[in-house]
């Protein structure tokens, strides 16, 4: 029995790395963070404000419609592309020639392509946004901080690609750092700017700061290898385009689908309730996201290894690694959510801030939806490290699901089971991804390697054609010395003779 636990014990403490560590520091950050703000809105915030605050949180969530996934791909392939390279001691890239080409060459695509979407994207979410919020005359001044919400948050987007694709070279520890010390900075800015009773901007300042912070600091910290990748001359062609677009329409579908998955309910609220439900509602979902967020570290902070693992072809490494940060996540939400039930449960009919939430059968109901969430979210990581998106219909039945199932039950049903759908929803959702699971793990390996094989193949050829280009400019300059050699020789024959 005792050699039995110290290899777990022993199993768990591989994980605890720089990695895991500042993980776990940033979200113990917004551990503290989240039930203190969750506690200053009520004292602050009027309730009707309280809605608008969590409105412009899920409106904001919008943002999944400019990222489409693209992030997780960006982490993916720098990931991919870092396994044949390695970091120096001054934290440049150092490896065979062409494989700095490629890193380079993506790095440039993914800042182009993250741009152009900032421009396009977020001003669609601003006029979304201004039409839902202008639905009910509050007396909240709303526009000027939804102006800056929307402004910052493209901001804040463009520099999370950025971070994400040094978080796919291993960089995870100092991408953290990064994380953590704009969670200080902004839940200190949230908590002053709250007791201060600043509303709205309570909400929005703290992302301005979060924009300039995080980009200050991935500067002082990358910029050698970012100047690296922007100085880098490309000899070969690199069409990422092409590779992008294979994933990113899937992807597109399934984060589209997330939204109404997972950030669906506050509008609606909004809408077809009012501020104060909304309020409730949102309030609820921070709470319990705030749980799983914390919980799925275990397996966050393997991504990049899983993806490196599945790059090298060791896929059974990366099952492994999937299936214990699965356990340590389910394991540490199940201590979270028992928490959660017995406050809410014990001090909700006795103490007015925790009127604030929904009640315990609504929480019952997200808490276990978000339990299945867990498995789900392993195994589609799993899939998507193989450059693959094999749940694009599911995702798609799954938020058709929960849409269509809320928009009925708020319709028919009292408002306490306004989480019902979502429930059922992720219960055939979960047996779906296990049984796709079980039947294409093969075949997704044998794509994977044969999608390799291409690659390897297209740059073998382009190598060969640049080779062959080379020579031929060789040849050409040999000629033409060969051809001048003669006309100075002739020149002094001439001479000689006269």
């Amino acid at each position: 029995m005792n050699m039995k636990k110290n290899k777990y014990l022993k199993a768990i403490a591989n994980f605890v790395n720089g990695d895991v560590i500042f993980s776990l520091a940033n979200s113990l950050i917004g551990l503290i963070k989240g039930p203190i703000v969750m506690l200053f809105i009520p004292l602050f915030l009027s309730p009707e404000v309280q809605g608008y605050w969590y409105t412009f949180g899920s409106l904001s969530a919008l943002s999944v419609f400019a990222d489409l996934g693209f992030a997780t791909i960006v982490g993916q392939f720098s990931a991919h592309e870092f396994a044949h390279l390695r970091f120096d001691d001054k934290k440049q890239f150092i490896g065979d020639d062409v494989n700095l080409e490629r890193m380079s060459s993506l790095y440039k695509f993914v800042l182009k392509w993250a741009g152009a979407v900032c421009i396009i994207a977020f001003p669609i979410i601003f006029i979304v946004g201004f039409f839902i919020l202008r639905t009910h005359e509050a007396g909240v001044d709303w526009i000027i901080p939804w102006i800056i919400m929307i402004a910052t948050s493209g901001f804040n987007f463009v520099s999370k690609i950025s971070l994400t694709f040094f978080e796919g070279c291993g960089q995870i520890k100092n991408v953290q750092i990064n994380n953590c010390i704009c969670s200080i900075l902004t839940a200190g800015t949230t908590i002053g700017m709250l007791a201060g009773k600043c509303n709205l901007y309570a909400l929005v300042i703290p992302n301005l700061v979060n924009a300039i912070v995080s980009v200050s600091l991935m500067i002082a910290v990358f910029h050698k290898p970012i100047i690296q990748l922007l100085k880098k001359k490309i000899n070969y062609k690199f069409n990422w385009s092409k590779s992008f677009l294979k994933l990113i329409w899937k992807y597109a579908l399934s984060w589209s689908s997330g939204y109404f998955i997972f950030q669906i309910f506050t509008p609606l609220a909004f809408l077809v309730y009012d501020p104060v439900q909304a309020g409730k509602i949102g309030i609820t979902i921070t709470l319990i996201q705030a749980c799983f967020n914390i919980s799925i570290i275990w397996t966050n902070v393997l991504v990049p290894k899983i993806n490196m693992f599945t790059a090298s072809r060791n896929f059974s490494q990366s099952e492994k690694l999937c299936l214990r940060g699965g356990i340590l996540s389910t394991g540490t939400y199940l201590i979270g959510s028992f928490i959660i039930l017995i406050t809410i449960g014990v001090f909700q009919s006795k103490v007015e801030l925790f009127q604030r939430f929904m009640g315990i059968v609504p929480i019952t109901m997200f808490l276990c939806g978000y339990l299945l969430q867990i498995p789900i979210n392993n195994i589609a990581i799993y899939g998507r490290s193989h450059k693959q998106e094999p749940f694009l219909i599911i995702s798609l039945i799954n938020a058709l699901m929960v849409a269509g199932g809320t928009l009925g039950i708020i319709y028919i049903l009292p408002i306490e089971y306004i989480f019902l759908a979502f429930f059922v929803a992720n219960i055939v959702t979960c047996v779906a991804f296990v049984i796709i699971f079980i039947k294409q793990r093969n075949k997704w390996h044998e794509k994977f390697i044969a999608m390799q094989e291409e690659d390897k193949e297209a740059l073998q050829m382009q190598q060969n054609i640049e080779t062959i280009s080379k020579n031929d400019e060789n040849l050409v300059t040999k000629t033409n010395v060969d051809n001048m050699n003669k006309l100075v020789e002739q020149d002094l024959d001439t001479e000689d003779k006269e």
